[in-house]
Formats: C-alpha cells, structure tokens, sequence
C-alpha cells in the first residue's frame, strides 16, 4: 500500500475559524448606504415640512378655508330711473335666485327631473350641474315668486335661495331707447342704464357662509335676505305724458305711410332738456332679447341722414349773417334747372326771381345753391361745424354719431352747391333738432341732455345736469330774420302748411332726403327720408319739434308726410304745457323781444334768458309769481336750492317769499294754481 501525504485540514480549519474581511467590508457599505439614504430622506423631509410650514403656510391655510368658509357675493338694488314729474319709467323688484350645493345631493336624478320640470329647464343640463360635486352652482337666475315656492317645497337638502333684484320697466315699451335695458346679470347694456351704469348699479356686497362638518351651509353674521344694498336714482328731462302722445303719433304716422320707421324728437330749446324721443318700431325693454338689434337701436342719436331741404336754414342763416345776402334781395331761379360743374340741379317747381323768404317757403335749390356760394368754402364749412354738424353733441347717451362732413379741402363744385340745400352731408336728427333750437332761442347752441338730477337712495341730490350753452353761432338779429322766414313755410303758399296749428304761430322747415342706395352707390328714386323741424309758439318758443319718417311708402314730400305728424304732437302738447293762443297771449304780455334773446356782442358763450327770466340778484329770492313752473324752475336754477312743485298751472305762492335773503336757504317750495291765493 502506497503511502500518502495527509491532508492538510488545520490550514482550511483554520481558515473558515477566521473573519472574513470582505463581509466586513459588505456590511460597512450596507450600514454606511442606509445611514446617507436616512439622512437624505431626513433632510428631505425637513425641508419640505420647513417648506409647508414656512414658505406654503398662507397658501395652504388659504385651501383649507375654502373647504369651510365661502362668500355669497350680491348686486346691488338698482336705482330708479324717473321722469321730470317723479314717475317711474324703471325700477327694481327682488326676486330670488336657485343655486345648488351639488356636493349635498344625493339622489341628483328625481331632484334633477323635477327642477326641469318646474322651472322648464333642460334635464340634461342640470342633472350635470346636480352631479358636479361642487359647492356652488347655479340652478336659475331670478325665479317667479310661484317657481320659489314650488321648488321650497321639495325640501331637498342642497338647493338654496339667494336674493337678487330684477329690473322691471312698468310702462314696457314707453321711453325704451332713452332707457335701454339690463342682462340678467344686472349691467346696463344699452341707453341710460348702460351710460350712467356705475351710478345706478352702485357698490357690490357680499356676506362670509361657513359649512359644517356635514357641508351645511351657516350663517354667522346676517342672512342673505337682510342684505339690500342700493345704487343711485335718476330724475329725467322726459316727461311721460309727453313721450306717450308723441309715440302714438309717430305710430300711427309709421303705419298709415306703410315706413320703413320712424323718429321723433322734442326739446326745450332754451335749456337744452330733450322733453320727449321717440324710434318706432320700438322694443320692450322686459323682454328685449326677443326683438331683434335694429328695432334696439337708438336711430335718433346714433343713425345719420342727409337733411335734405331742412339744411337751407343753416344757409340761410349763415348768409344773413355773413352780410352776403339781404333778406329782401332777390335770386333768379333759373326757372327750375341749373348746371352746376357738369351737372344739373333741378327744383320740383320752376321759379323766376326769389327773394330770400320766398326760397326757404317754397324750398328752392337753386335759389339756396346760389345763396350758399356766396360764401367762401372755408365760412360755409366753418358755420356748419358751427352748428354742431360732423361732430357729437355730447348728449348723455351711448353710442352718438359724429355725423360726416368732409373736409372742405376734399369739396368739388358740386359739392359745394349740393350741401347747400343738404345733399353730401349726413346729421344725426339730434344734430338736427339742437341747430334749429337755436334758432328758436336768439342763436344759442345748447348741449342737450336727457338727465336732471342723480339722487341718492334716500332722495339727496348728488348731483345736477343744469343748462350748458356750447356757444352763440348767429345773432339774435340773424336767428330773428330767419324765425321769420319759417313762420311762412307754416303758412299757406309754403311747403309746411299741413303743419300750422289754428290759434298759434308755428315756425318750420320740410324736408325731402333722397337715401343712397347701396347696392348702386347713387340715390334710391323710392327710397326718402321725409321730415319737419320746427317750433312753437313761434314768438315765444316753447317746444322744438322733429319728426322724420324713413322710407314712406304713400308720399315722400316732408310737407305732406311728416308735417302732419307735426301738426298732431303740437296739437296734444300745446295745453298740456298750458300754452296760451297767440291772441290771448298778446293781450296779456308785452313781448320785448330783447328782453327774450341774449344780448348781442362777441359770438362767445353766454348765458340763455328765458322769455320768462329776468335780472335778478342771485343773492335773493326771485319772484316767481304768475310764472309756469318751467319758467320759475329756469329762474331758480343755479341758486343750489332744491325745488318742491304743488299743484299745476301758473305760480301763485312761493316759499321763500320774494326778495328774501338766499344765505343758508336749501329748499324752497313752489306752488301752482289758478290766478289766486291759495
């Protein structure tokens, strides 16, 4: 048997017995990885907890609010909106909203069907907003007192009422685009109630809600109900009654001449107050989203026409007082044809010699053409700016037009001579009926406006739209001459006939526009606008009148269409505003004409006398006795007094008493009767 060597088994014995370095070395790496990844996640952690704590505490608090706390943000009362005798033409109701806290509704399907089904809204829609898991969401804006009471008594836990108020227009179409009307998110989007809207809308509100832990809605301070906030009134220069005669009119006018419209407009021409407006067709300003824009449009303040015949009152006046013309002069007519720069202007009458009366009463162009160039360019486009044409009145309504007078640097021949009979200019009827007032007036323009007073909800007078002279184009002289001239246009032999009322002298011009066609560029042969513009009585104004009929179907002559409709709202305003005939007034007032007309000297601004008025120390008391309240109110004006009016007719007591020291008096009380004492 061979031998062998032992094996060594003390070596690998003594081996395995030994540690083994390579572990260690494992096991450091492990405890060293998981103490770095340990502090990492620390130092992560810190930082972040500093950052929630620090940097996203606001925020994060700012969160958790929202989950209990909200605020129900309210509109506030609108303000009335009144005429110049305190009446209503809009106003404010409360009425309440439905909103759902969709998060508290459990079975949104049946609430969802019988929501739809009492408030005739659209299934789909508001199950969708019942299923959003929100805490606010509207059902519906501004229910009927029925529909609150039909959805109270579901008593489903979830659908909450809010207060709001609806705007309500008690006489509907009455004054509509003098008013316009409001969305139901209550901001005025057209006529007053979107130029005045911050005035009458006043300060938004809101009241802090808190929820519970089960999402119920409390409130700490003061219920929804409880809060009423109000915007401010306004008190207009319209008046009613005024504005239903005139719309009847105008209506009737529209439809008996099967017209495309209608516009009709009256102002105060010594003050500038528009006392009536008028569109047909017209809108209800309850229901305006039925009615489409055109029927909205407030044509007598934003459309612009060509006047028509109505201009050759400017030239005239123009031509008078420029000194290029005598009144008593006379014009060849060319017996109703002239060529003028390649063209031929014709008259509907052929005329030999005219004297200036005598083309304004038969509406001459040519004789006006001819009257009109004898002025320079530069003086004929400067007296038309003048009077306001090309540019916006400033009237305290949205969306005015400028009109459009071209530059007289782009003015041909024919040019020249067609605007003076008022062909190649467009003018607002505003424009319109403002220039003509100062001939009624001694040659004052006036700013017009629609608005007296802004009240408070309490009745204070925060503020006053008083009379605004813009400034003086002719002189008394002038605008006297002329007046004179358009109270025989009224008279027999003059295209204003059908105009003159029985017992009154009336001053006036017609007017006959063709309209340009659009698809041609040239002027429609059917298409005119027929007017008249006037006022009454004519030796002591009153009342500017406009009437325009667009596009008349039976006539288009201004003296057999619009004049008319003239005749008829001055035959209704004339005792309304307690005008006397022109024989009784004669007898019983000396007229002084200088007494009624501002005084001449330099054609700047000054102040307008009302026939009325006289020179008084505005330190005093006036005496108002025997005056109209329209008179003693223009006398009173700017003495910062508020005025209380009692009774109608002429003034028969003051208080205070005439004469009396005004130092520290803030109201005075007029009153109206008969010729006595009261």
């Amino acid at each position: 048997m061979l031998w062998r060597r032992p094996r060594r088994r003390t070596k690998k014995r003594d081996t395995a017995l030994r540690p083994n370095k390579s572990k260690k070395r494992d096991a450091a790496f492990r405890m060293t990885v998981v103490l770095v990844t340990a502090a990492i996640c620390f130092s992560l952690a810190l930082v972040r907890a500093v950052n929630l704590q620090v940097y996203e505490a606001e925020h994060l608090s700012s969160l958790a609010r929202k989950e209990y706390t909200g605020a129900l943000t309210f509109l506030p009362q609108r303000g009335d909106i009144a005429d110049r005798r305190g009446r209503q033409l809009a106003s404010s109701v409360e009425v309440y909203s439905l909103y759902a806290e969709s998060k508290r509704i459990e079975n949104p399907k049946p609430v969802a069907r019988q929501l739809s089904q009492l408030l005739n809204l659209d299934y789909l829609d508001t199950f969708e907003k019942l299923s959003s898991n929100r805490w606010f969401v509207w059902i519906k804006r501004k229910l009927t007192p029925t529909q609150k009471a039909e959805v109270a008594k579901l008593k489903v836990p979830g659908l909450r009422f809010v207060p709001e108020t609806k705007r309500v227009y008690p006489n509907r179409d009455l004054a509509a685009h003098v008013l316009g009307f409001v969305g139901v998110d209550g901001k005025g989007l057209e006529g007053l109630e979107l130029r005045f809207e911050g005035e009458l809308r006043g300060e938004k509100g809101s009241i802090p809600i808190y929820r519970d832990r089960l999402g119920r809605t409390v409130y700490r301070e003061e219920s929804p109900e409880r809060f009423q906030p109000a915007g401010h009134n306004l008190v207009l220069t319209l008046d009613k009654t005024l504005q239903f005669r005139m719309e009847n009119a105008l209506r009737k006018a529209v439809v008996e001449q099967r017209a495309k419209s209608g516009m009709a407009v009256m102002m105060d021409p010594w003050t500038g107050e528009i006392m009536a407006l008028s569109v047909f067709p017209s809108y209800d300003p309850n229901l305006f989203w039925k009615f489409p824009a055109s029927s909205r449009r407030n044509r007598v303040v934003v459309d612009c026409f060509e006047p028509g015949s109505t201009m050759k009152v400017f030239t005239a006046m123009m031509a008078v007082e420029s000194g290029s013309i005598r009144p008593d002069e006379a014009i060849y007519c060319e017996n109703g044809r002239y060529k003028v720069g390649g063209h031929v202007v014709r008259d509907t009458h052929p005329h030999e010699w005219l004297t200036l009366d005598r083309i304004i009463q038969v509406s001459s162009n040519i004789g006006a053409l001819k009257v009109g160039m004898r002025l320079e360019k530069t003086a004929l486009y400067d007296g038309l700016k003048g009077f306001g044409f090309g540019e916006p009145t400033g009237i305290d309504l949205p969306g005015e037009t400028r009109g459009l007078l071209r530059p007289v640097g782009n003015w041909v021949t024919i040019d020249f001579a067609t605007i003076c009979f008022g062909q190649g200019v467009s003018i607002s009827p505003l424009q319109l009926i403002t220039a003509v007032s100062s001939v009624a007036n001694g040659g004052m323009i006036m700013r017009p406006h629609v608005v007296r007073r802004l009240e408070d909800p309490k009745g204070k007078v925060i503020r006053t739209f008083g009379t605004e002279p813009v400034r003086r184009v002719v002189s008394e002289r002038t605008a006297k001459i002329v007046g004179g001239m358009l109270e025989k246009v009224v008279q027999s032999g003059g295209t204003g006939s059908k105009a003159a009322v029985e017992g009154y002298k009336v001053a006036g011009k017609t007017g006959t526009a063709q309209k340009v066609d659009p698809k041609t560029g040239r002027y429609s042969g059917r298409n005119f606008v027929s007017s008249f513009v006037g006022y009454f009585p004519a030796d002591a104004p009153k009342a500017s009148l406009l009437v325009m009929i667009d596009e008349p179907r039976k006539s288009i002559y201004g003296g057999l269409v619009a004049a008319p409709v003239f005749k008829d709202i001055a035959e209704q305003v004339i005792p309304y505003l307690g005008i006397k005939p022109d024989q009784v007034y004669m007898a019983e007032h000396e007229i002084d004409s200088a007494a009624t007309l501002v005084p001449e000297g330099d054609r700047s601004v000054s102040p307008v006398i009302s026939p009325a008025e006289e020179a008084e120390d505005p330190e005093t008391m006036p005496n108002l006795l025997g005056l109209d309240a329209r008179s003693a109110l223009i006398m009173l004006a700017g003495r910062g007094m508020e005025v209380g009016l009692v009774g109608t007719g002429v003034v028969v007591k003051q208080d205070p008493a005439p004469g009396s020291a005004l130092d520290g008096v803030r109201n005075c009380r007029i009153y109206l009767g008969e010729e006595q004492s009261i």
